[in-house]
């Protein structure tokens, strides 16, 4: 019988521990987390979720958690960027650039870069 990781919820409760149980009721028990599961109730049905529920440690703001990826990914292509004999050309996300803020110099962040137009521009269709 192959493992998953689920999250804990009234299903998981009420069958932990009574899996024979459950193997004997298969029939009832499994249309009724059917019904469960398309009517998107996660509590009567079991939710399958990764090995990285583990890594999480706190539920914060998406804008935090956006912030965060930013910081990380600017100070690894800074660091890599910085290596001295670094025989890799710098590292750059598409699309964007650091931007130097105005104090110290340290990089505020990442910006946007407009794409450069070439050639004329095509009107767009109208039906």
């Amino acid at each position: 019988m192959r493992r998953a990781t689920l999250l804990r919820n009234r299903f998981t409760e009420m069958w932990d521990g009574r899996e024979d149980e459950l193997v004997a009721e298969a029939t009832t028990v499994g249309e009724e987390w059917k019904a469960a599961y398309a009517a998107g109730d996660a509590d009567g049905s079991n939710v399958v979720i990764g090995e990285a529920i583990g890594l999480i440690q706190d539920i914060r703001p998406a804008k935090d958690v956006i912030a965060q990826l930013v910081e990380e990914a600017r100070d690894l292509l800074e660091a890599r960027n910085a290596a001295p004999h670094s025989s890799h050309r710098p590292l750059a996300l598409s699309g964007f650039s650091l931007r130097r803020s105005a104090v110290g110099g340290r990089a505020g962040g990442l910006t946007r870069r407009r794409p450069r137009r070439r050639g004329p521009q095509t009107p767009p269709l109208t039906p």
